[in-house]
């Protein structure tokens, strides 16, 4: 999150921290072994433009709330985590 409170869309991430957000979706969704061709529908999107979206973080507000609603009870902040706010 910025200091506004605002969520910084992966694509302007640091690589590493694109990685990790990509690698969190791509866990989640393999957890409820949901493929890309079942997200995008759900997102009423296509495959590609799915996994365009997935690799670049370019979500729309309200397809980010969808994937949150999916795959309850993580939290938005998790699902789209950056690696400067997660300890390891």
């Amino acid at each position: 999150m910025g200091e506004s409170g605002a969520s910084t869309p992966i694509s302007s991430l640091p690589v590493t921290s694109r990685v990790l957000a990509i690698l969190i979706i791509e866990a989640e969704q393999a957890r409820r072994g949901h493929t890309n061709s079942y997200i995008a529908q759900k997102l009423c999107i296509t495959k590609k433009v799915y996994e365009s979206k997935k690799k670049n973080g370019n979500f729309k507000p309200e397809e980010a709330k969808h994937l949150v609603l999916m795959y309850w009870p993580i939290s938005l902040e998790y699902l789209f985590a950056v690696a400067e706010e997660i300890n390891f």
